[in-house]
């Protein structure tokens, strides 16, 4: 039987290991990103879209807000996007394009 790392635990243990300092939020989001690079489908940007918050003393779901406010302006040339009906009209393969540039200018990346 094959075992594997889920993508974004996979980037956690990664980022612990080089970056012990780095915030959760910072954590939280390039986990995210990856995610998405690696998912098939829009299920994943539609359960961020759902946890999104605006609220930096909360990790997991400031870091969907910033993934998708980011990415927002990336696919909708839109500050922020929440409508998932849009998101679902986007080509998946331009949605993890698009994480993946956006995950090579976090600071760790550059």
């Amino acid at each position: 039987m094959e075992s594997r790392l889920h993508p974004r635990i996979g980037q956690h243990l990664y980022d612990y290991s080089l970056f012990p300092g780095m915030k959760s939020t910072e954590l939280e989001y390039r986990a995210k990103l990856v995610e998405l690079f690696y998912s098939k489908d829009h299920a994943i940007p539609k359960k961020f879209l759902l946890q999104a918050k605006n609220d930096p003393d909360s990790p997991h779901p400031y870091a969907s807000y910033l993934m998708i406010r980011n990415l927002s302006a990336r696919l909708f040339n839109k500050d922020y996007e929440p409508v998932t009906r849009l998101w679902l009209g986007i080509d998946y393969k331009d949605i993890s394009a698009s994480s993946m540039k956006l995950f090579e200018r976090t600071p760790a990346s550059t």
